[in-house]
C-alpha cells in the first residue's frame, strides 16, 4: 500500500500524453488558468501590466481623474476676482436647501431615474431577447439580421463624419467661416481680444 505522502491526487489535471494508437501527440491541453498560476510572480505581474495597464491608464485619465477633480472642485467657491476659497459642503447645502437651485436639481434627478428605469427595464430586456433569438441554431439569414441590427451603430458614426465634412467644407459652409484649424484658432484669438477690449 502506498504511503499517503506518495499517493496520487484524486483528480489529476490532464496535461500532455504521449503518442497513442492513432498517433495523437496531445490528448488533453492544460488549462490556461493553470499555466498562468504556474508562472513566476514577476512574469505574471508583467503580463498584467502589458494587457491591463493601457486600459487602466486611459480609464483613469478620462473617467476616474475627472470624477475626483469634479468632487474636489465642488468644495470650493470663487470670488469675482477668480480666486478659489474652500467652503466644504456649503455648495451642497445651497443646492439642496435653496429653492432656486433645489427645484431644477430634483427635476434633473427624477429625469435620470426615469431614464435609468426605461434603460434597465425596457431596452436591456429587448436587447437580450433579440440576442437570444439570433443565437438560435436553426435560424436562417442569421448574418443578415445581425447586420441589420448593427447597421444603426455604424451609420451614426458615418453620418456624424459626413456632417462635419459638410460643415468644414469651403463649398458648403458659410463663406465667412474658417475652413482650416489654424483659421479657427486665429478667429478665437481675435474674438478673445475683442471681448477684452469691450470689457
Amino acid at each position: 500500500m502506498p504511503s499517503p505522502r506518495h499517493a496520487l491526487p484524486s483528480n489529476p489535471l490532464p496535461t500532455q500524453a504521449g503518442r497513442g494508437k492513432h498517433g495523437n501527440k496531445f490528448q488533453h491541453a492544460e488549462p490556461v488558468s493553470q499555466i498562468v498560476a504556474q508562472m513566476p510572480r514577476g512574469k505574471r505581474v508583467g503580463l498584467l501590466l502589458l494587457f491591463l495597464g493601457p486600459a487602466v491608464a486611459v480609464y483613469t485619465l478620462f473617467s476616474i481623474y475627472p470624477l475626483i477633480a469634479t468632487m474636489a472642485l465642488s468644495t470650493y467657491t470663487s470670488d469675482p476676482s477668480g480666486a478659489r476659497h474652500f467652503v466644504g459642503l456649503a455648495n451642497f447645502e445651497t443646492l439642496l436647501g435653496d429653492s432656486l437651485w433645489s427645484k431644477p436639481f430634483w427635476n434633473a434627478f427624477g429625469n435620470n431615474l426615469i431614464f435609468f428605469a426605461v434603460h434597465m427595464c425596457v431596452q436591456n430586456p429587448i436587447g437580450i431577447a433579440l440576442a437570444g433569438l439570433l443565437s438560435l441554431p436553426g435560424l436562417k439569414l442569421k448574418g443578415f439580421y445581425r447586420t441589420v441590427m448593427f447597421l444603426p451603430t455604424m451609420l451614426s458614426v458615418v453620418i456624424v463624419g459626413f456632417s462635419w465634412n459638410l460643415i468644414l467644407s469651403p463649398l458648403w459652409a458659410s463663406p465667412r467661416a474658417p475652413s482650416r484649424p489654424w483659421d479657427w484658432a486665429r478667429c478665437s484669438r481675435r474674438g478673445s481680444a475683442s471681448n477684452r477690449a469691450r470689457s
